[in-house]
């Protein structure tokens, strides 16, 4: 829950710190307000343009994930079936709105599925999002150990009161009581793998609209709580998934080069060449730099 950050303070200030490329002797300073756009003429835009320069045609997806958690609520793990509903309704209730299909600059609205249709075997909709980049890791809950440490995460209650709204592109997709009560996923489209800047956009906006729509749960010093200590802060993280064939080779290397530029590398199951880069630090920091 929330208050672990209190009560055991002492051994997780030294873990965030790790967690987000901060010395040990570095004190936490007060985290910045919300800016996802940059202003211009005094006034904030609703949109970021940046794009990996790729003429080798290197990245494969570029995705973006920000998580946020509900003032008032505990954390997804602790809820009870009533407030599990009520948590689920009530960020409903902004997204299936005109207002918000306008914000993020559509035309229609997304579709929602529930978790345990998602679950189902041979769902055509798990299928679907792993397809497009916007499936989230999910335990197998037959498994025994997988089974054991779904239970520790997510609760008895789990897979009831958790589902996922994918926008009508495609490219979007809003997890709602999945460890965090908000997760929001962009990813980049196959054919401009590497414009981050539209995928940021689409987070931006959601993010952004949720805000004045609704209240999250904010720290002084940590930002926006996480049940995931690698997101506070922003909550906010890019990761670019990349084929690096010879890079691989001496991937020791590889991983201390991105350790010292911040970046976790991960590599995939399905492919020896492609990683995984990720941002390490989403605390202390603003969302736009």
């Amino acid at each position: 829950d929330f208050d672990v950050f209190v009560v055991f303070q002492e051994f997780l200030v030294p873990l965030i710190k790790d967690m987000h490329c901060m010395s040990i002797n570095e004190d936490f300073k007060p985290h910045p307000r919300i800016a996802f756009f940059p202003m211009e003429n005094g006034v904030r835009l609703n949109t970021a343009g940046f794009i990996f320069d790729d003429e080798s045609n290197l990245i494969q997806r570029c995705t973006v994930e920000c998580s946020r958690n509900l003032e008032g609520f505990e954390l997804p793990v602790n809820l009870t079936i009533g407030q599990v509903e009520q948590a689920e309704r009530m960020i409903m209730s902004k997204i299936f709105t005109n207002h918000f299909v306008e914000a993020i600059g559509e035309t229609e609205s997304g579709s929602y599925y529930t978790l345990t249709e998602i679950l189902e075997e041979n769902s055509e909709i798990y299928a679907t999002l792993q397809q497009l980049g916007l499936l989230i890791p999910l335990l197998d809950m037959k498994d025994t150990v997988q089974g054991a440490e779904s239970l520790a995460i997510n609760g008895n209650l789990w897979p009831y009161g958790r589902g996922v709204y994918v926008n009508s592109a495609n490219n979007l997709a809003l997890w709602l009581n999945c460890q965090e009560h908000l997760r929001v996923i962009s990813t980049s489209s196959g054919a401009n793998a590497a414009n981050m800047g539209a995928a940021y956009t689409r987070v931006g906006r959601v993010i952004s609209f949720l805000e004045r729509e609704l209240h999250f749960k904010e720290s002084y010093f940590l930002g926006y709580l996480q049940a995931r200590p690698s997101y506070l802060g922003t909550g906010l993280k890019f990761t670019t998934t990349i084929n690096l064939p010879n890079l691989m080779k001496e991937v020791d290397n590889l991983r201390h080069l991105s350790l010292v530029h911040g970046l976790n590398l991960i590599t995939c199951a399905m492919s020896k060449s492609d990683v995984q880069l990720v941002n390490m630090q989403s605390l202390g920091v603003i969302e736009y730099v």
